[in-house]
This record gives structure tokens, sequence and C-alpha cells, in this order.
């Protein structure tokens, strides 16, 4: 924010606050109506055209997103987790690492269960409220911080508008708000922006209530996703930057107020201590896509990729599956574009702290996912949701300053930079708020979001994996061949391509070929219990016996697959085997979860063995779960009728 000023300003600047003990002891000696916590008094009336400019625009921008599925993530893993599904006891606060935001998800789901209705309005309000929380935080930054140009704390609610426009209804967030498993994002920038406020707030007034909030902000925060860990670094360099002369006045006026914040990540170790098998099923620090070093060479690529979405949101896709580089030969021509913008932005911090917070904000809330600590997915764009901000502020102040220099050579009126500022960024914001609403159509269904990511990414393969899965349950058997086989073809080393083709020959009625496609993928993945499972069910019409070997190897791999005692009834009651059918399907029970061919099997089992009695009590609980079963009925009806 400061680039642009003469050095002779700078240090007249200096000496100013020479003059004094500190420049936070300048602040306090403005007057108290300066120093409020709130707006000035004479800026109230824009503060709330603001607020609710933001949310009418951000309604209009996403007013499709309504109309939005689970995608992906939100049916696999939120829908499938049965601990949102009660509100107490609260399961959902200890069975998951980011339990506020998993919260929200019961509460949402204890409103209108698996309606994506309810889930998409809370998304929406959640980026109304970040919208005008950082509205807040840039008019509050510029307005506090000692030696900002004066025609910029004048113009800072403008400025402060503008810049929430373009954050708010630029089309990268659409991912963070449209795709509502990410709502661990959104609402996880709703702590991190509450948090920098209460620090500006603490800093400025030295009162308890902004630091006892800024910290309460970091543990919620911490509990909503990890990427509020880099919060205690960011209050610091912004500390820094906009309110001390140096590191030694930061620390001897507010070493205890950063100490606070630093302690919070206390939360995110505990969180992590308890929940260690599922950060490493989540492929946190180790990854079977390769090393750290590996995930470092292919990070320069992805925040290019970032950047150049940020500046023209062209070819945006739900899940690219970037590919990791091998080598420096190969990340090389992706890695020298970053690699010498490092320099140049480290200079800029050290040279102009203010404008170098925020070429460099942006990168440190990329830190934890865009370093040398390997995750799963090397990319994925929600997590520009909060980094967004850095850099439509630092293009908006660009703008600003440009206009003002301008008006400087062509002696235009006072408010003339405020104005050409605005000309050029509001049709821009309303610009980016047409694209939004039309990325959001994406999300209409899963079979629209999946093609249009292989349209963009035809060597994604997970996409269209989910793409084959998904005619699958619509019975397009057809249009799943056609992607199954292009998974076969294309990633032969891939055991989930030949267990999707698996699947498709299964459903097609050819089992013969299915169980060469299971065999294939057990031997890519001998450790994956799910392909023994369906050469299993493959197997069962055709050659039962084989098919008691591989199912009952699937269950020493993974006992608690319901469908693994099915198959094994199924596979015994073809064997004529009746004790160990009913033997299986009993275990099978004893498992949580859909089990209703399980019980229907186990009642036909009975039966045959002569004890209609509890045969007929089983049908009697099956026909209450579908009473419009008329195959339920009609075997209910003919045991008890029979002698």
């Amino acid at each position: 924010m400061n680039s642009a000023n003469p050095r002779s300003t700078n240090r007249a600047q200096s000496s100013n606050i020479r003059h004094r003990t500190s420049s936070t002891e300048a602040i306090e000696e403005k007057p108290a109506k300066e120093q409020s916590a709130g707006f000035p008094s004479g800026k109230s009336w824009f503060s709330i055209f603001a607020s609710i400019s933001i949310a009418m625009l951000v309604i209009v921008a996403y007013s499709n997103a309504t109309q939005a599925v689970f995608v992906f993530d939100g049916q696999a893993v939120l829908l499938g987790d049965k601990s949102i599904y009660q509100l107490w006891p609260p399961e959902y606060l200890w069975s998951n690492t980011r339990p506020v935001a998993y919260t929200t998800f019961a509460i949402n789901y204890a409103i209108g269960a698996d309606d994506p209705f309810g889930y998409q309005i809370v998304n929406v309000l959640i980026h109304i409220i970040n919208s005008i929380l950082l509205y807040r935080l840039v008019g509050e930054i510029i307005r506090r911080s000692p030696g900002m140009p004066p025609d910029l704390q004048r113009d800072s609610f403008q400025i402060s508008l503008l810049i929430s426009l373009i954050w708010a209804l630029h089309p990268l967030q659409t991912q963070a708000v449209t795709y509502i498993y990410q709502r661990q994002e959104s609402l996880a920038t709703i702590w991190y922006l509450t948090a920098l406020i209460g620090a500006v707030s603490t800093i400025t007034t030295r009162r308890w209530i902004p630091a006892c909030l800024t910290v309460l902000s970091l543990i919620l925060g911490l509990a909503s996703k990890e990427l509020v860990v880099t919060a205690p670094l960011m209050i610091l360099w912004l500390d820094r930057a906009f309110f001390s002369s140096t590191f030694r006045e930061l620390f001897r006026l507010r070493w205890k107020f950063h100490l606070a914040c630093w302690s919070t990540l206390a939360t995110l170790f505990l969180i992590m201590w308890f929940h260690q098998e599922e950060y490493a099923k989540a492929g946190v620090g180790k990854t079977n896509h390769g090393t750290s070093w590996e995930y470092a060479l292919t990070q320069p690529g992805v925040i290019l990729k970032y950047l150049q979405l940020s500046i023209w949101p062209s070819g945006q896709a739900l899940d690219p599956c970037w590919k990791w580089k091998a080598s420096v030969f190969d990340a090389l021509p992706e890695a020298w574009p970053f690699l010498l913008m490092l320099p140049i932005i480290g200079w800029i911090v050290f040279r102009y702290p203010r404008t170098g917070f925020l070429l460099g904000g942006w990168l440190l809330v990329l830190g934890p996912t865009s370093s040398f600590v390997p995750i799963a997915d090397a990319y994925f764009e929600h997590r520009m949701y909060l980094p967004l901000a850095f850099l439509a502020a630092a293009f908006v102040l660009a703008i600003y300053q440009l206009a003002r220099l301008a008006s400087d050579q062509m002696h235009l009126p006072e408010k003339s930079s405020t104005w050409i500022c605005t000309v050029i960024c509001l049709p821009l914001a309303l610009a980016l708020a047409f694209v939004t609403h039309a990325r959001n159509t994406v999300y209409r269904s899963e079979e629209i979001v999946f093609l249009d990511t292989i349209q963009k990414y035809p060597d994604a393969a997970r996409p269209r994996s989910s793409l084959v899965r998904n005619y699958l349950a619509d019975n397009r058997l057809e249009k799943a061949a056609t992607h199954a086989a292009y998974l076969v073809r294309n990633y032969p080393r891939s055991a989930e391509s030949y267990a999707d083709f698996g699947l498709v020959l299964l459903a097609m009625k050819i089992p013969e070929d299915a169980a060469v496609m299971f065999r294939k993928a057990h031997e890519l993945a001998p450790d994956n219990s799910l392909h023994l499972l369906n050469l299993g069910d493959a197997l069962v019409e055709i050659n039962p016996q084989e098919a008691v070997v591989a199912l009952q190897k699937s269950a020493a791999l993974k006992r608690d697959h319901v469908d693994t005692w099915y198959n094994l009834g199924r596979a015994y009651v073809r064997l004529n085997d009746l004790p160990k059918a009913e033997a299986a399907l009993r275990e099978g029970l004893t498992i949580p979860g859909p089990n209703f061919a399980t019980r229907e099997l186990l009642a036909d089992v009975l039966l045959a063995t002569g004890r209609r009695e509890e045969a007929i009590d089983i049908l009697n609980s099956l026909l209450q779960d579908r009473p419009e079963s008329r195959e339920i009925l009609n075997k209910l009806q003919q045991a008890t009728t029979s002698p």
C-alpha cells in the first residue's frame, strides 16, 4: 500500500515517529472518536449500504447455487458419515478432524436430512459473512495504520467495498461455496478474518475483549480446517507491516498477545494426535503419489495455475488430478517463473512492508497445502478462497494508486481517483458475478461436473471413474462401458480402472469377463478387500467354490463389510451348504449398515431348513421397512399358508 510513496515522505514519517515512544502510542494519542471500535459515525450509513450491497450481489451471483447437488466428497464422504445423522450424542465432535465444520453439517442434516437446498443456503450465508468481514478488515487496517496516505484513509470505505466485491463475486470462489463439502474452507475463513479484525483492534486499543475474541476465533478456526495454522504468523506479520516500526517494538508492547495467539496451535496438535490414523489415511505427510521433494517440485506449477485463474478464470475444474513432477527437469518450465517471482516478492516485503504483505500474504495462506509437506491432492481451487483476498486488495489498490497519479498529473478534482477506480473495478466485479453465476450451473448434477472436468482435463482418471459409477447408478451401461474402457486403455497400471470396468461388465450380466477384470485389479492391489469382494460377487453364479475362496480372503482383509458376508451366503447357498450360508449371513447382520438383502436371504435359508417361525419374523420386519415390496409380501404369504 505504501510502495508508491516518495522516500522523502517515508523519511518525514520516520522523523515523526521518533518524536513519540512508539507507533502504537501515536495511535493512542488520537482522539477517542477516531479510535472507536466501530466505524466513524459520519460514515456509518455507507457501511450499512456496503454490507447490504455485498449481500445482495452475492445472493444474485449465487441465486442458482440452490440447484446444486452433492457431488464428489459431498456424496461419498459427507453423507456417508453417520456421525452427522443425529445431533445428540454429538459424535461428530470427536469422530472428525474438523469438529466445528461437522457440527454445522449435523445441524443441516437435522433440519433437512440429505436435501442439498439447506446446505447451499448456509454456504452462501457464510460467504456473505466473509465478504462483509473482509470489507471491515480492509477498512480498519487502512484507517488505523499510522502513516497511511490521508487520501487513502479518506477513501477507505469505497476502496474496501471494491476489494470485497471483487473477492466475493470472483468465480474462483465457487468451489468453496457451491461445492457443499468445502464449507470447511469458507467456515475456517470466517474465524481467520475475525481473528485478524480482533488483532487490529487489540493492537490499536490494547483492550482485552478483542484479544480474547482473536484467541477464540483461532481455536474455532483450527477446529474448522487446518489452513488457520498460518493465522498466528499472519497476525505477527500484519502487526509489523502496518502498526510497528520494528520487531523489537512489537514484542516489547504486545508479546503476551502474540504468545497467546501462537499457543492456540496446541488445538491443532491435539486434534492431529487424537486422529493420527485419519490423517494417515488422508495422505497427509505421506502419500502413494510421491515424495516430499516431488510434491515441492509440483507446487510452482500449481501456484501459477492459481494465479492464472485469479487473473483470468478460464479452465476451472472440480478435480483435474494434477500430475506430480518426478524431477527438476520436468518441473523447470513451471518452476522458473515462480522462482523468479519469489525473490522479487521477498525484496518488496523488506523494502515496502505493506505492499509486501499483500503480495506475500496469499502465499503464506497457501503454505500448508503448497509447500513440501505432501498431501494426496496437489491441487484444488477451493484452497484459493482466502488467498484471493490478498490479490484482490493488491489489484484494487494498484488501480487506485495509478488513478491517483493520473489525477495529480491532469489536475483533476480531489475525489477523481476514487471515481476512476470505481469505474474500472465495479464493472469488473459485476462481470465476475456473471461468470460466477454461469459456473454454478456445472454443479447441477454429478454427471455435468465430471463431464466438465474431463472435457478440460481428458487424462484426469478420478473424475472419469466417478462418471462411470454415476452412469452405473443410473443404469446407463453403454456410457459407463465407454468411459471404463478408456480408463483401462490409458491407465493399465491402475487397479481402479479394471475394477470400474468389472463393475460395468457385472451390471451387463457378463460375469466371466467381469471376473477377469477383478482378478487383474486384485493383482495390482492385493491389499484391497473390495477387489476380492467384487471378484467373489462375479464368481457366485459361475464358480461358487472359487467365490468362497475370494470372499474369505476379502473378509480376512476387512471383516466389517456387509456385502462380503452377503455374497458369501449366496455362494454357500449355491453350494447347498445352508448351515455355512446361515452363519455367514448372521455374521453380516452384526455389521452396521444396510442389510435388507442379507435379511431376505437369511429368511430364505431359514425356510429351506424348516424354521418357518423365524423366517416369518424376519419377513415381517422386512415388510415394515418396505411395505411396497410385492416380492416380500408374496414370500410372507407363502410362508404363512404353506403346511
